[in-house]
């Protein structure tokens, strides 16, 4: 094989970068490769074929990146059953929303890359909103994403893109935390609970995909 090079493995390009420093298998034999400290803590996550492997230079041309630093990648959630991914970024920041958070959804076959933004991935718009503070998946390949005032259900075989809102998320309008929430995969269905204000929303995930949230 010879000596570690661009020729033969992925590597990065700054001091420090530390590429790869855990790698993350999907379900199609594919992988992708996180790298939370490239370029001084932006973050970078790299698809690769789990067939011939990847060669090159991480770069915004070929991974999915932070936007600044300090506000980088979180971490990476492989999907069931779908071989796609989520990446979260609870710190992002929307323009001057300081850790308004993001979820970006990656291909499985082909993977996701750019700088991450609401052009590719679900987002907080509100500072401290923490979208992606937690990434659960669930048994028939979706996944549920939690921010500080927000519990959405996401689809594993295809991007949720843009802002969390009312329209796509179950979001409370006092800004509390949800205290709990379940899945209900025979019926399909999201549960949220609001101990603060005393109630629970119920969402048919059939609904939410196709109208939104009520």
């Amino acid at each position: 094989m010879g000596p570690v090079s661009t020729l033969n493995s992925l590597v990065g390009d700054t001091q420090f970068d530390f590429v790869g420093d855990e790698a993350v298998p999907l379900s199609n034999g594919n992988a992708v490769a996180f790298t939370a400290f490239w370029h001084g803590g932006l973050g970078a996550v790299t698809w690769i074929n789990g067939e011939t492997g990847r060669a090159e230079t991480v770069s915004a041309q070929n991974s999915l990146i932070g936007s600044s630093i300090f506000e980088g990648i979180g971490f990476v959630r492989a999907l069931n059953g779908s071989g796609n991914y989520l990446v979260a970024a609870e710190n992002w920041s929307n323009g001057n929303n300081d850790s308004a958070g993001a979820v970006a959804w990656g291909n499985g076959r082909s993977g996701i890359a750019g700088e991450i933004s609401a052009a590719n991935a679900l987002v907080g718009t509100e500072p401290l909103e923490a979208v992606g503070h937690t990434v659960t998946t669930v048994g028939n390949g979706n996944a549920v994403v939690t921010g500080r005032d927000s519990v959405t259900l996401v689809r594993g075989t295809s991007p949720s893109i843009g802002p969390v809102s009312s329209e796509n998320s179950a979001v409370n309008q006092f800004n509390h935390s949800a205290a709990s929430w379940d899945y209900d995969a025979e019926f399909d269905r999201l549960v949220v609970g609001w101990f603060e204000d005393n109630y629970i929303s119920i969402f048919q995930a059939e609904t939410l995909f196709k109208n939104g949230f009520d």
